[in-house]
């Protein structure tokens, strides 16, 4: 026998019971879907259903964390026998013919009491007892080797030696000290070299013990099927920890089963599949490819974890952009990507692997001196445009301003009045913008030359080429593109047209600083906090009202095309 190199799913979307095979299987597999998608089922129906079953060893995501303070060493065969089926190992001496009579059968009953999907597995002191076992033979075979061979031998290492080396190198300033029938813990670089119980070491101490040790008592050339990897563990020592796993059984075939996102993508060489739903014993799933057209991988899992369509934004996780549209288009997943580049070229990739996820995609961006081509370009490729030159500028739009007047007034914010308030909020920018005319015409005339200048004929070959190349990509009319915009801000400020403002003012600045007019240090983080509560919901209105109107979500999603092909 060898490590497996391929690995059995039930068929995607079909329900006879039908396999498919994932061959070229070389590194471990990621399994990965939101809460509800059916990983723990599928964990089962490896071990319990699948053609591989007999080659499955199963790590449930339920499990006691009970380290027992000793354990008796007993027949190995018993012991192996025993922690595969759940048992007590007495138990199973008294009665071997039963247990081995319907192994599965007796594990599904001894070791999940008929509920394998959410049965909590209380193994620990099996799995304590078969490493003592196994090293309890081994020392036992080397002692009677040593008094009839002459030539010395290095003593062989057991299964928990291995154990100490890996959560020693995962955990390096602790220290397992290891006893006859028990396990201690002592601390290095401590002047008392204090030392505790194995039964007092912490969740992550314990689950790592534990996750090694299950994963080194799994037969030769198993499929060791781990479902939560990632849990009670720091995300430090995650991907430390099953590297080092996998390489001590390299001829085992590892299936993590996980919604953790971090988790998946730290595993580089691993073939992913995406579990988007489980519905009466059907799973629908696809494997993630491996080149993802320019989305980053971890964006693309973290897509398709999503259940709902998606909304690529600028800014950060966790920013302005996030707070602000996951109120406005709360049927959506908010995806942050930063820059507009970034969001243009999520959308672009995202809608290219539409054959593989089946979800709504689409993009939205400030509009940053576009043209109406441009713009319009743009929602060809599903790419909204704001119609106002920052995000920001979406917080300082009219119906906006009057709600956030009236409670900073209502609620004793500000002496003023919510319309004294707005009108000053508006004076306050005119003349901002008033300030800014010979800046924002001389940055807008740069952005245009600079456009221009990216437009250069790069296929030109020669001098002569080349020249005019230079001389088509500099005719441009400097003085007569300022003029023309420095026009336009003037015009605006002469018919006091706000909404205007908005439109063309690119200065983040101003919602920084309109605090001042209701009372509080930060009018972004008054909004943030209003459309958080129901009784505000006025206000979502308000920014949805300025905001693109996205095509409405589908009531039902339809499962993807090529999952039946």
């Amino acid at each position: 026998m060898s490590r497996p190199t391929f690995l059995q799913m039930p068929a995607a979307n079909l329900y006879a019971g039908s396999e498919t095979t994932i061959s070229e299987v070389n590194g471990p597999v990621i399994i990965i879907g939101a809460n509800g998608a059916g990983k723990t089922r599928l964990g089962v129906w490896f071990e319990f259903s699948g053609s591989q079953r007999h080659a499955v060893r199963r790590v449930s995501a339920q499990k006691s964390l009970d380290f027992p303070n000793s354990v008796s060493p007993v027949a190995l065969e018993d012991a192996t026998a025993a922690l595969n089926i759940g048992v007590n190992a007495a138990n199973f001496a008294s009665n071997r013919g039963g247990y081995l009579g319907n192994i599965e059968g007796n594990r599904r009953q001894q070791k999940y009491g008929q509920k394998p999907e959410t049965a909590l597995v209380s193994d620990y002191q099996h799995l304590v007892t078969y490493l003592v076992s196994e090293q309890y033979e081994k020392s036992l075979s080397y002692t009677l080797d040593a008094k009839t061979n002459t030539i010395y031998t290095s003593p062989p290492e057991t299964k928990i030696d291995q154990i100490k080396r890996i959560w020693e190198q995962v955990l390096p300033h602790r220290e397992l000290v290891l006893k006859a029938s028990s396990v201690m813990v002592k601390l290095r670089n401590t002047p008392d070299g204090s030392a505790y119980e194995a039964s007092e070491m912490s969740d992550g101490e314990r689950i790592a013990f534990y996750l090694i040790g299950q994963c080194l008592a799994a037969p030769i050339d198993s499929i060791i099927v781990v479902d939560e990897p990632e849990i009670h563990l720091n995300r430090v020592i995650q991907a430390r920890l099953w590297d080092a796993i996998e390489r001590t059984r390299p001829d085992c075939l590892f299936i993590y089963l996980t919604h953790d996102l971090e988790f998946a993508a730290s595993r580089i060489e691993a073939k992913k599949i995406w579990i988007k739903s489980f519905n009466e014993g059907s799973w629908d799933w696809k494997i993630v490819p491996s080149e993802s057209e320019g989305l980053p991988e971890e964006v693309l899992l973290a897509v398709l974890g999503s259940r709902k369509p998606v909304l690529f934004t600028e800014g950060e996780k966790g920013g302005l952009e996030q707070a602000i549209f996951s109120r406005v288009y709360p049927d959506r997943t908010i995806m942050p990507r930063g820059g507009c580049d970034k969001v243009i070229e999520a959308t672009q990739a995202f809608k290219a692997l539409q054959h593989l996820h089946g979800i709504e995609c689409y993009g939205i961006i400030d509009l940053d001196y576009r043209s109406p081509q441009q713009v319009a370009g743009l929602l060809e490729k599903g790419v909204y445009v704001l119609d106002m030159q920052e995000m920001e500028n979406l917080l300082l739009v009219e119906p906006v301003l009057h709600l956030l007047a009236t409670h900073a007034s209502t609620h004793g914010m500000t002496a003023d009045q919510a319309a004294v308030i707005v009108y000053k909020v508006k004076e306050f920018a005119f003349e901002t913008l008033t300030r800014d005319v010979a800046l924002l015409a001389s940055r807008r005339t740069a952005w245009e030359l600079e456009t221009k200048l990216h437009k250069i004929d790069r296929r030109a070959i020669g001098v002569a080429m080349l020249e005019q190349a230079r001389v088509d990509a500099t005719q441009f009319d400097i003085a007569g593109t300022y003029a023309a915009f420095e026009q336009q801000l003037n015009q605006i400020l002469t018919a006091q047209d706000y909404a205007a403002l908005l439109r063309i003012y690119n200065n983040k600045g101003l919602t920084a600083q309109v605090g001042r007019y209701f009372g509080t240090p930060s009018y972004p983080d008054l909004i943030k906090r209003l459309i958080s509560k129901v009784e505000h919901e006025a206000v979502v209105e308000a920014l949805r009202a300025a905001s693109p109107m996205l095509p409405p979500v589908p009531a039902f999603v339809p499962i993807s095309p090529i999952l039946n092909a």
